[in-house]
């Protein structure tokens, strides 16, 4: 397997739960209540599956391995990719933050669940999708096969170091519970 593709099968988990977060949003926009308990699974796939080990493998391996083969980390694809991490962390600050405030009563912070929820998402979509048409098809091309080996071994220490023994399933099953909730 190479790297790209063990990324793209993050992918596969996280844009299911964009599908469900954007009709979970669309119930709210609807008139609905929030199922709050959607959008906070959400948050918590989101921080500690998608950023910390997938966007960790990112930046920790392949950005870097990239640079190496001459990409400019502060332009180009590798600067758009960390731009566009930064900003899917804001929009995931701002989610469980309004998530909080209407546990605590403020019924007007669904809208902002709604709002962090539908940027995020529109983020996230067109980030992967740069990702896997341009990013990804680039460092395949410039990898050799031992560039390759490595990184899947970095990719498994950071998934050690970023999640907790068994925390990979855990997470793949709670995109499970996300998508019957939503």
């Amino acid at each position: 397997m190479r790297p790209t593709e063990a990324l793209m099968d993050d992918h596969v988990a996280i844009k299911r739960v964009l599908k469900a977060l954007s009709i979970a949003a669309d119930r709210v926009d609807a008139g609905q209540k929030a199922d709050v308990d959607v959008f906070a699974k959400s948050v918590d796939f989101v921080v500690n599956y998608a950023d910390k080990c997938h966007h960790g493998k990112e930046e920790s391996a392949l950005f870097p391995l990239l640079e190496a083969y001459g990409l400019p980390r502060e332009a180009g694809p590798v600067g758009v990719m960390l731009m566009e991490h930064e900003q899917g962390r804001k929009y995931i600050g701002s989610l469980a933050k309004a998530i909080e405030r209407f546990r605590a009563g403020d019924a007007s912070a669904s809208k902002e669940i709604a709002s962090s929820a539908r940027g995020y998402v529109t983020t996230m979509y067109n980030h992967i999708l740069k990702e896997e048409d341009i990013l990804f098809q680039m460092a395949d091309g410039m990898m050799t096969e031992e560039d390759g080996t490595a990184l899947l071994e970095q990719f498994e220490e950071i998934e050690q170091k970023t999640t907790a023994p068994g925390a990979h399933e855990r997470y793949l099953q709670l995109v499970d519970e996300i998508e019957a909730e939503a």
